[in-house]
């Protein structure tokens, strides 16, 4: 397997258990398995999709805008982000904010999985 592959899923796996571990300790701690799982399934597609063209050896640059944009949690997060814009706009927190939260949290963590797999690249590459 491709290094770019097993580093952005691995590390989706990790930080999507990491995140669903925070979220779990306002809601319940199953969600870390959810986290996992949800953000992982979302890492899979989007390494398939990224791997359409050029492949794991294009650019660094576009290597990573097609994992995150073809990161189907990516994409639903950010239309969950734009529907909680009165969060942003509003001083204090609320028990609706706390989807906001989670949402910039997955965002976060679906943008750091491909550059662990761009690391792990770099790093196989240099080792060889």
């Amino acid at each position: 397997m491709h290094p770019f592959f097993v580093g952005h899923l691995g590390s989706a796996i990790v930080l999507g258990a990491l995140a669903g571990t925070v979220v779990g300790v306002f809601a319940r701690l199953e969600a870390a398995a959810y986290g996992a799982a949800f953000v992982a399934g979302g890492a899979l597609v989007s390494a398939l999709i990224s791997a359409i063209g050029r492949g794991y050896n294009a650019p660094a640059g576009r290597l990573w805008l097609a994992a995150t944009l073809g990161n189907p949690v990516f994409l639903v997060a950010i239309l969950l982000l734009g529907s909680q814009w009165e969060c942003f706009a509003r001083p204090g927190f609320n028990d609706r904010c706390l989807l906001t939260f989670v949402t910039v949290l997955l965002i976060v963590v679906c943008c750091l999985a491909p550059c662990v797999g761009l690391l792990a690249r770099w790093w196989s590459w240099r080792r060889s």
